[in-house]
């Protein structure tokens, strides 16, 4: 973030969820300190299995000079014990906006893992992976009018950002502007 702000970047303060269901949620937060108080919640949820740095790789904290000064050593690629509705209650008990994470994947949706969106949870948008397979998607989900709709690339790696074809046009860019569209405020 502190390179960001160098930069004139907006960084959206943000984590990707593996829920006890398999479901990935993406939670977004207007603050660092909203998110780190999320996390204190899913370090509890953590199951706390060593990370297999062989088959994993490691795990690095970085700095805002790109240096190494720390290292996770539990693995972060297992679900957490937190389930779909505890999670969702709990990203927005810290004040995050919360969505189900590329709803059109066959791994980790959850259209794929559930085989629906649960009524109830109230979602006011969805993210849908940014390629083909999204763009068919969305010309078939019966249910995009009533969402707004992220495209995003859902890269794991600097090389698979996709470069900025879908964008959201809003009045300013920052924070609180995102989180009033997602909300249907503007």
């Amino acid at each position: 973030m502190a390179v960001a702000k160098k930069r004139d970047v907006l960084i959206i303060p943000a984590m990707e969820l593996q829920t006890s269901e398999e479901v990935h949620l993406l939670c977004l937060f207007k603050t660092l300190t909203d998110l780190e108080s999320f996390q204190k919640i899913v370090d509890q949820h953590l199951l706390g299995i060593p990370n297999n740095v062989k088959k994993f790789g490691e795990q690095i904290i970085m700095d805002q000079e790109d240096e190494p000064v720390g290292y996770i050593d539990h693995a972060l690629i297992f679900s957490t014990t937190l389930t779909f509705e505890k999670a969702v209650t709990s990203v927005r008990a810290c004040g995050g906006f919360v969505l189900p994470a590329h709803i059109n994947r066959q791994s980790n949706g959850v259209l794929a893992m559930l085989g629906f969106i649960p009524e109830g949870m109230d979602f006011l948008a969805v993210e849908v992976s940014n390629d083909d397979l999204g763009s068919r998607f969305l010309e078939t989900y019966e249910n995009r009018d009533h969402y707004k709709i992220l495209r995003n690339s859902d890269a794991h790696q600097l090389m698979s950002i996709s470069e900025r074809q879908f964008y959201l046009e809003l009045p300013s860019r920052d924070v609180e502007t995102l989180f009033a569209y997602l909300e249907g405020k503007i």
